[in-house]
């Protein structure tokens, strides 16, 4: 019988890259460019969520400033 190894192997991807603060966000940005570029209905779907995404973000923050 072999031994069991004590950690398992790492795979590559972006799972194992630390994205945290501005180097997340900076992430984040470049990516939405690249998809927003390269896939043209995208550009209509995040205008057009855009403003149900601001209402609901505005009722839960009243919601949750008339709760403390």
């Amino acid at each position: 019988m072999l031994p069991e190894p004590k950690e398992k192997p790492r795979q590559a991807g972006l799972a194992g890259i630390p994205v945290k603060g501005w180097l997340g966000l900076l992430f984040t940005l470049a990516f939405m460019g690249i998809i927003l570029y390269a896939v043209p209905p995208v550009r209509w779907f995040l205008l057009f969520s855009i403003p149900p995404g601001l209402i609901v973000g505005a009722i839960l923050y009243i919601l949750h400033r008339q709760r403390e």
